[in-house]
């Protein structure tokens, strides 16, 4: 089998945790906490999880925009964290991001076009009529408008805007892309226009896509494998069509609405209670344990390791270890 285009080893992000006059560092936020994955080439892997849990700083870890505490990201074979930045900069082109917003993303003050040129301007020393029929043909493949190459992003419309920060995005000819919440901040009917584009190009171009969201709908339509973070944690990772295998899972997929069944919207409260404890002090054993339906003692005691339940399915759950349960 080919080498996974993306490999996170045991990734590790802790932000510190100062106090005080001084500034001392009394502890530290467990935003990432040993999380292994493996990205194959033209495959979308869904990141899913509540607020907070670490999403959008693993997709940063992954392309080296936030530094890991420890761990390794190999890509392609390399492994970033032993590059220096000249070897980083060359690999910047084949590794790419679309944010959440795009109204946040884009430089107000530049035209689309040279939104989407800015990149060939940074990493290329092309001549400025192939960037700009570069540019036409990035406008083409995400369904803008060419006369639109002379607006501002206050001109646009949302959609529009995220059109424009892919465009961006595919300048450079990539082969991975985090999209990091990609549709949150659209409508609903743009939304699916976006994932649409996205599957479109994925399946033109051979893009492998990591895609952060909480909007399970989106993930289950775009993605062929899903890891489900809990506090920093993978707490299950297998096919995107898998039945849940996790207490957390299950509760996701309950809380999400069913976009084939609008006469039965989801329930007004989400199937869990209590808040998703502090990453500064995670408790002890499984992180869930305290709003789990099924705890049981052990939960408590023992963290859960991350254990094959069925091919290519993994969950960290005592309820799949006979030892635990016994």
């Amino acid at each position: 089998m080919a080498e996974p285009l993306l490999q996170l080893e045991e990734l590790t992000v802790h932000y510190p945790l100062r106090r005080g006059f001084l500034r001392r560092v009394v502890g530290a936020v467990r935003a990432v906490d040993g999380v292994s994955l493996e990205l194959r080439r033209g495959e979308t892997l869904g990141i899913v999880g509540e607020t907070g849990c670490g999403k959008t700083t693993l997709g940063r870890a992954a392309l080296r925009l936030v530094e890991p505490t420890s761990g390794r990201v190999r890509f392609d074979g390399t492994d970033l964290g032993a590059i220096g930045a000249a070897e980083l900069r060359a690999l910047r082109p084949r590794l790419q991001m679309i944010f959440q917003d795009p109204g946040a993303s884009l430089n107000p003050r530049m035209t689309v076009g040279r939104a989407i040129a800015e990149p060939l301007e940074e990493h290329t020393g092309w001549p400025p009529a192939r960037q700009a029929a570069r540019v036409a043909e990035l406008m083409e493949a995400v369904g803008l408008d060419r006369d639109l190459m002379g607006h501002y992003p206050a001109e646009l419309s949302g959609g529009e805007r995220q059109r424009v920060s892919i465009a961006r995005a595919l300048a450079l000819e990539p082969a991975l892309i985090v999209c990091d919440e990609p549709v949150a901040a659209l409508d609903v009917s743009i939304r699916a226009q976006i994932l649409a584009l996205l599957e479109d190009l994925q399946a033109r171009l051979g893009l492998s896509y990591l895609f952060i969201s909480h909007d399970l709908g989106a993930v289950r339509h775009l993605a062929d494998r899903v890891a489900v973070m809990y506090l920093g944690r993978i707490v299950e990772l297998g096919p995107v069509d898998a039945a849940p295998a996790h207490p957390y899972t299950a509760a996701l997929a309950a809380s999400a609405p069913d976009p084939e069944d609008w006469r039965h919207p989801a329930p007004a409260e989400a199937p869990l209670s209590g808040d998703l404890p502090s990453p500064a002090a995670p408790p002890a054993g499984c992180a869930f344990a305290s709003r789990c339906p099924e705890v049981m003692a052990a939960c408590r005691v023992h963290a859960p390791a991350l254990r094959a339940i069925a091919a290519g399915h993994r969950a960290a759950c005592h309820l799949h270890d006979p030892e635990m349960r016994a």
